[in-house]
């Protein structure tokens, strides 16, 4: 494992996509150093250290406190990695819900992405964030808003189903789709 967690810092990028996918193979024996990689002076380990853990999933649920860390990084692809591992290493509790809502807000529409995915894994788990959710139906990314909606059906609270049919009310086309941009 400690030679693997060293590759994620080679110049190549095929040698670290091997070492992830063997990371990712080897699983819970190296959560603890892929939880140590994620502080990591190079941007481009923590992210990939953060995507394994995504990977290795529940497994890996003694990394939430750095995940939850890493959703802050100053790197949008760490904090992108981070929020998407959050979504799997910790769907069945709400621990991640806090970061996972803070990400919503972020300038970077990937992190947004992944934080409203993520969310919409949590499903019932996620009921603090359906205000949260509420507040990115409008998102300039679509993504963002269809995985909020989708998250809404799945957190099924009263109240998310109520802002859910709502928006759908009034929501008769995408207002940015065109002939020239229809995704």
């Amino acid at each position: 494992v400690p030679a693997l967690i060293d590759t994620l810092d080679d110049e190549s990028e095929m040698t670290r996509r091997h070492a992830a996918c063997a990371l990712s193979a080897v699983g819970e024996p190296a959560v603890d150093a892929l939880t140590e990689a994620l502080t990591r002076a190079n941007p481009t380990a923590r992210a990939a250290a953060a995507a394994i853990l995504g990977d290795i999933g529940l497994i890996a649920a003694p990394a939430t406190a750095a995940l939850i860390e890493a959703s802050k990084d100053p790197e949008p692809g760490v904090r992108c990695h981070a929020c998407d591992a959050l979504g799997t290493a910790v769907q069945d509790s709400p621990v991640a819900v806090p970061a996972l809502t803070a990400a919503l807000a972020d300038q970077n529409a990937d992190v947004r992405v992944a934080a409203t995915f993520s969310l919409c894994r949590l499903g019932p788990h996620a009921a603090e964030a359906v205000g949260a959710l509420a507040g990115v139906l409008d998102d300039d990314n679509r993504y963002v808003r269809a995985d909020a909606l989708h998250a809404m059906k799945r957190i099924g609270t009263p109240e998310a189903t109520d802002i859910l049919i709502e928006h759908l009310m009034a929501a008769r086309w995408c207002p940015i789709t065109t002939r020239d941009s229809q995704f």
